[in-house]
């Protein structure tokens, strides 16, 4: 039911939610979530403020009516830098700030769900990479890797099994890394939503995927554009 009333608030028009004369909670500003790269297009860019916005006063259900406007009107390659990535980082900085939102748990798996419908009928050619989440509330940011990694042609997939997988190559993601869990010879590295002194980030491959993608429009026009134009991710 409360999905249909947010559908039908998407359909109406009235998700967008005018924040402009709402007062800021006394919370810091998201500086991680605003820092991130942005989107292409103004419409995207104008969501994503609209999104850290809604989650600096700690709106759950206006943010949650901007990730389904993130779902159904941002190009897929555009909604990653406009939602999902600026939502869960944004996420993180509440809850360590101590004013995690009440919505949190629901909006994360919003993220995870919408990612999984993308890559969930492409069946892998051959053995996946497989992203295993640091943490059990991590899900969604496996998710993400997963779709951005498959997005730069390495087929990669969540693992969500208890044992880690045996024989088969892997990466972590989440805030921090397990050493004790998961430093075996098969885990190739670790994510976090950002880079850090741990491992690399989800933010830098996306930002990479823009260089690239305006490289490749640009090798198009001038008909000098060729189908390898991905790359391995790092070691």
């Amino acid at each position: 039911m409360e999905s249909g009333v947010a559908m039908g608030r998407l359909l109406n028009g009235r998700s967008r939610v005018d924040l402009s004369r709402v007062r800021v909670a006394r919370i810091k500003p998201l500086e991680g979530a605003r820092g991130l790269p942005s989107p292409a297009t103004t419409s995207a860019r104008a969501l994503r403020e609209q999104l850290i916005d809604a989650l600096q006063i700690r709106d759950g259900a206006a943010a949650l009516d901007i990730l389904l406007r993130c779902a159904w009107e941002v190009e897929p390659g555009e909604q990653a830098l406009a939602g999902w990535l600026p939502g869960l980082v944004a996420l993180d900085e509440l809850a360590d700030q101590g004013h995690a939102i009440d919505q949190d748990g629901r909006l994360r798996d919003f993220i995870a769900n919408t990612l999984r419908a993308q890559i969930a009928h492409a069946v892998p050619c051959g053995e996946p990479l497989w992203v295993v989440p640091a943490s059990p509330g991590e899900v969604a940011a496996a998710w993400l890797f997963a779709v951005v990694s498959s997005h730069r042609g390495r087929p990669t997939r969540p693992w969500l099994w208890s044992r880690l997988p045996v024989g088969r190559a892997f990466v972590t993601v989440g805030r921090r890394f397990d050493a004790a869990r998961h430093n075996t010879p098969d885990c190739k590295g670790h994510y976090g939503l950002t880079a850090s002194e741990a491992g690399f980030g989800i933010a830098v491959l996306l930002g990479d995927v823009r260089s690239r993608e305006r490289a490749r429009a640009i090798a198009e026009r001038s008909r000098r554009w060729r189908r390898d134009w991905t790359t391995p991710l790092p070691a």
